[in-house]
């Protein structure tokens, strides 16, 4: 268990914070401006639901502290969104699982397999016991997810090719400068070998 939370921390840049902003304004406007073709959506009026979903935008905002913390917690206040029947906004999740998924430890990937599993189980789950909740959603839960995940998983690979190729590339310069200094060193011996053979012809 301990594993889990062992993470390399690192620090907001300016683009998550931007991000994480320009999310916080959708999600504070999702619950402004109900959707009136969904009456059976609850409209935030105490200061626990409103922190329900201002949440996901600020772990975007901080996901680089602690990438597998920031995707369970996001996982959880999810699915409580869900049940409390508040204005859905899956824009946060979707960056959140892509983010955990491209980790290069592979810590991050299993823990947004499981965070799509655990909110797939949610919706199906809803499916059975909710009126409001219908049956197109569930595939519609499964593919988002699945989507943030594969791109995480493909940014991953793309980026450990990237790293590949410049340490080839760094191998290959070195391999080429010590090639270059052995013929300079060669070469000088040689110049000196002929020197030092003239010099001797010379004085004899």
């Amino acid at each position: 268990m301990t594993a889990i939370f062992e993470h390399k921390i690192g620090r907001p840049t300016i683009g998550d914070l931007a991000l994480g902003a320009s999310l916080l304004v959708v999600a504070v406007l999702s619950g402004l401006y109900i959707d009136s073709a969904r009456p059976d959506t609850t409209e935030p009026s105490r200061w626990w639901q409103w922190l329900l979903l201002c949440t996901p935008p600020v772990l975007v905002a901080l996901r680089r502290l602690e990438l597998v913390v920031v995707t369970i917690v996001a996982t959880a206040v999810q699915a409580t969104i869900w049940v409390t029947g508040l204005p859905e906004v899956l824009l946060s999740l979707i960056v959140i699982l892509y983010s955990a998924a491209s980790e290069a430890d592979g810590r991050g990937l299993r823990t947004a397999i499981v965070a799509s599993a655990v909110l797939t189980g949610v919706t199906a789950v809803g499916v059975r016991i909710a009126d409001d909740v219908t049956l197109y959603q569930l595939p519609l839960i499964m593919l988002t997810c699945g989507t943030a995940i594969a791109l995480g998983v493909s940014a991953n690979r793309q980026r450990a090719a990237t790293a590949a190729l410049a340490t080839e590339v760094a191998e290959l310069r070195l391999r080429s400068e010590y090639e270059h200094a052995a013929v300079v060193a060669d070469e000088r011996d040689r110049v000196a070998r002929e020197l030092h053979d003239v010099i001797g012809h010379s004085l004899s």
